[in-house]
C-alpha cells in the first residue's frame, strides 16, 4: 500500500479551476500537483464592474463566456467560490452535530438554524456547515453556511453560459484558509491560532483557524479601493498615482511607544508620514480588531499559541503594512506579495517575479482548486 501511494502521490495531477467570483473581477487559478507540492500552472482575472457602477450584469456574462474561451483551459472542471454577501457564516450551538447521526438528519438541524439566523428574505437559503474543534469554554458547535439560491443559480448560469462544469461551489473563507495552510506549511504538529486577511478592493475579511478549522470570520468596511480613494483626495493626485505611493512608498513601521503620539514615525520618509496620516484611523481600527480577534480565540482555546497572520489581496501590496501589524500584533505577519516562508508547499518555480508577487491577488481562487484533504500536508 505505501508503495503505491508513493507512485500516486509521485503523479502530476492537475486540479479543477478555482474561480473566485468576486465584485470586481473574476479570477481562476489552475494547480498541479507535484508529491506534496503545488504548482501554479494557470492564473487569470477578468475585470467587472457592478450595477452601482455602471456595469451591465447581462453583458458581463457575454464577456466573461468569451473571455474564459480565450483561456484554452486543459478541463472544464470548476469549483466556484462565493463572498459575503452572497454567503452568510453563522455560528450555532447543536451538540448533535457531533452524535452519530444521519446526513439527513445533519441537514435538517442546519437547515433550522439557518432558517432562523438567516437574513435572507422569504428565499429559503441553501445550507451547509463544519464542525469546530472541541473547547470547554466555546458553546459553538460549528459554523453554519447559507448561500443565497439566486447567486448559486447565477453562477451556475455563468458557468453554463462558458460551458463549463461546476462540480461544487465553496463559501470563500474556506477557500482563503486552505490558501493560507498550504503558503505557510501547515503540519498536524501545527495547532495554533493563526490567521489570513483578505485586504479586497471594497472590504476585507479575516479568517481565524485553529489548526487546519477556520473557526472565526470578520468583516471590515475598508478595503484596498477606499485606502487609495481617500490618498488621492488627501494628497490631489490622481487614483492611479495614489495607488502607485501606496503599494510602493506606503508607511513606516509604528512602534508601541510612537503609537500614542500625534505625530508620525520617525524612521520615515515625507510621502510615507502623508500615507500614514491620512489612513491612521483606519489602520489603527484594523489593528484593534484584529488584536480582539486573535485575544477571543486564544480565550476559547486554553493552550494555543498565537501563529502568524498572512496577508492577502491587493492591498497586501501595501509597503509597510506588515511591518505595522507585526510590531501591534506581536505575531509573525507573512506578506504573500514579498515573502514566500521556507516551509511553503507553493512552488512557484513557472512564475516570474511580477506574477509571483501578485500570488495573494489570487488567493482565494487558488484555495478553491486546493481539495479539503491539503491542510495538514
Amino acid at each position: 500500500m505505501t508503495a503505491v501511494l508513493s507512485k500516486l502521490l509521485g503523479r502530476s495531477t492537475l486540479t479543477p479551476i478555482g474561480l473566485d467570483v468576486g465584485q470586481s473581477a473574476l479570477r481562476t487559478a489552475q494547480l498541479r500537483r507535484e508529491g506534496n507540492r503545488w504548482s501554479v500552472v494557470n492564473l487569470a482575472s477578468c475585470r467587472r464592474r457592478s450595477p452601482d457602477r455602471g456595469g451591465d450584469e447581462s453583458g458581463f456574462a457575454i464577456r466573461a463566456a468569451r473571455w474564459f474561451s480565450e483561456l484554452h483551459l486543459n478541463t472544464r472542471r470548476v469549483v466556484a467560490g462565493l463572498s459575503p454577501p452572497d454567503v452568510e457564516l453563522h455560528p450555532i450551538d447543536a451538540p448533535a452535530l457531533r452524535e452519530r447521526i444521519s446526513d439527513e438528519e445533519r441537514d435538517e438541524i442546519v437547515q433550522q438554524e439557518i432558517d432562523r439566523l438567516t437574513s435572507f428574505d422569504a428565499t429559503p437559503a441553501e445550507s451547509n456547515c463544519w464542525l469546530l474543534p472541541a473547547s470547554g469554554s466555546l458553546r459553538t458547535t460549528a459554523i453554519a453556511v447559507a448561500a443565497h439560491p439566486e447567486s448559486i443559480n447565477d453562477t451556475l448560469q455563468l458557468c453554463t453560459a462558458a460551458k463549463l462544469a461546476c462540480d461544487q461551489i465553496d463559501a470563500t473563507p474556506c477557500a482563503l484558509a486552505r490558501f493560507g495552510a498550504v503558503y505557510r506549511g501547515l503540519s498536524s504538529a501545527d495547532a495554533d491560532v493563526w490567521s489570513v486577511l483578505d485586504l479586497g478592493g471594497r472590504m476585507s475579511r479575516l479568517i481565524v483557524c485553529v489548526g487546519a478549522v477556520p473557526v472565526l470570520t470578520r468583516t471590515f468596511r475598508n478595503g484596498g479601493w477606499s485606502w487609495t480613494e481617500k490618498l488621492a483626495e488627501a494628497l490631489s493626485v490622481s487614483p492611479a498615482t495614489a495607488e502607485r505611493q501606496k503599494c510602493d512608498h506606503g508607511i513606516a513601521v509604528v512602534r508601541r511607544d510612537e503609537a500614542a503620539s500625534t505625530t508620525a514615525p520617525r524612521s520615515s520618509t515625507t510621502l510615507q508620514d502623508m500615507v500614514f496620516n491620512v489612513l491612521r484611523s483606519d489602520l489603527d481600527e484594523m489593528s484593534a480588531e484584529l488584536e480582539r480577534s486573535y485575544r477571543y480565540v486564544l480565550q476559547c482555546f486554553h493552550g494555543r499559541s498565537p501563529g502568524p497572520l498572512i496577508l492577502v489581496g491587493g492591498g497586501a501590496a501595501m509597503f509597510g503594512l506588515d511591518d505595522l501589524l507585526q510590531e501591534h500584533l506581536g505575531v509573525e505577519v507573512i506578506s504573500t506579495s514579498r515573502t514566500v516562508p521556507e516551509r511553503c508547499r507553493f512552488n512557484f518555480t513557472g512564475c516570474d517575479d511580477v506574477m509571483r508577487k501578485a500570488i495573494g491577488e489570487y488567493a482565494c481562487a487558488i484555495g478553491l482548486a486546493l481539495p479539503e484533504e491539503v491542510t495538514h500536508g
